[in-house]
């Protein structure tokens, strides 16, 4: 299935990418929840590390291949954007936000299987659920806190760090 899709959507989207430089973070800010409530400060603090802020719902699913394709790094709130993580390359890193009332294995899988270098970051909170048995009582629907600190760490720890001074400042990748 990999192979079909990548050929599907990425044809020479992939040869044109060259070595994956892109930093990702893929917004959730136009979904109707799951939203980051904190998205300005997280898409500030991200620039500090060259990263471009990405709109799927606004992309074709070909640009949003050759955009996973292209990063070295992604940052996303969990969700649907994430899906596109087959058409990264192996060792692409990974860092996926979850709300405290939403944490699913869907994607450290697909990483797993990838090659991928995964991590997450749970948003701030504490789960109102905890004595569920399973993820799915879990409310799916909560939006999510990022604590600034804790995505700084996660960066760090996934050996993701600021550009240096003189940089260009970042794009917002987006469909015309």
């Amino acid at each position: 299935m990999r192979g079909f899709l990548r050929s599907t959507f990425l044809r020479d989207a992939e040869n044109e990418a060259g070595v994956a430089t892109r930093r990702l973070y893929i917004s959730r800010g136009s979904a109707g929840y799951r939203r980051v409530l904190n998205e300005a400060d997280v898409v500030r603090l991200l620039d500090e590390f060259g990263f471009e802020e990405a709109k799927f719902e606004s992309m074709s699913v070909r640009q949003q291949a050759a955009a996973i394709a292209s990063s070295e790094v992604i940052v996303a709130p969990h969700g649907g954007g994430l899906s596109n993580l087959i058409f990264c390359r192996p060792a692409t890193k990974v860092i996926e936000i979850y709300s405290p009332e939403l944490v699913a294995g869907y994607f450290w899988k697909v990483s797993a299987q990838l090659g991928l270098d995964y991590y997450y970051l749970l948003g701030k909170g504490s789960p109102s659920s905890t004595d569920v048995d399973y993820p799915q009582s879990w409310d799916a629907h909560v939006d999510i806190d990022v604590d600034l600190d804790r995505l700084r760490d996660t960066l760090a720890l996934a050996n993701v760090h600021p550009v240096k001074d003189g940089r260009a400042p970042s794009q917002h990748v987006r469909s015309r």
